[in-house]
């Protein structure tokens, strides 16, 4: 029954990590296995959520706010 339970958490997420837009601020991405992506943004000291869009294999993330109507591009760390 533990591990079941442990698998169930692990399934929630699939990674969490560091990443920096073009003007070298600094956020911290944690991806679902949804897709819905929460991002820790250190220099305002708040989360935000975005849809992911595309990881490509550069590192680039492109992500969407859907709240906003507008497209952000991260860089893995």
């Amino acid at each position: 029954m533990k591990k079941l339970t442990i698998l169930s958490l692990l399934s929630l997420w699939l990674f969490a990590f560091d990443a920096y837009d073009d003007d070298l601020n600094n956020y911290n991405i944690d991806i679902d296995s949804g897709g819905d992506v929460s991002v820790y943004d250190y220099k305002s000291n708040e989360f935000k959520d975005y849809e992911l869009e595309k990881i490509k294999p550069n590192g680039e993330i492109e992500l969407f706010d859907y709240k906003n109507g507008e497209f952000k591009t991260l860089y893995k760390d």
